[in-house]
């Protein structure tokens, strides 16, 4: 019996942002999973724009950084990370905000797959901090 290979076209996106809104959603199904909410920075370093990208964790590194970040991002300090996003795709809704009823918007949603670093206030964290604590 011949066996098919799988084959894929991976899209990536890599960059720098911060880490907002972390949330563990649980759906009807039972299967929770954890979002978050990435400001990406762009632009020249005098004049940053911001991309904000809507992510699902997926994978044990990524989990395990979002797990031991979440709680400085609870606390509102800044979270800066360097990401690596997979399967990027935009979609349309309609803003429900007052000052922008109706109006068309872009939703940016992705998986976030790796963190290669991170600063809570300007400070390196490492992931074994999780385990001095």
């Amino acid at each position: 019996m011949k066996t098919r290979e799988l084959s894929y076209f991976d899209l990536f996106t890599t960059g720098v942002g911060y880490l907002n809104r972390v949330t563990e959603v649980t759906t009807e199904e039972g299967t929770p999973f954890l979002a978050v909410k990435i400001a990406a920075l762009r632009g020249r370093t005098t004049n940053v724009k911001k991309t904000y990208f809507d992510a699902t964790v997926s994978g044990p590194q990524a989990h395990e950084w979002v797990r031991l970040l979440a709680d400085d991002v609870a606390h509102g300090r800044n979270v800066l990370i360097r990401f690596r996003l997979s399967d990027l795709e935009g979609t349309t809704y309609f803003s429900k905000h007052e000052s922008d009823e109706g109006q068309a918007r872009v939703s940016l949603r992705t998986r976030l797959i790796g963190v290669d670093w991170a600063r809570v206030d300007g400070q390196v964290i490492q992931p074994e901090r999780r385990h001095a604590a």
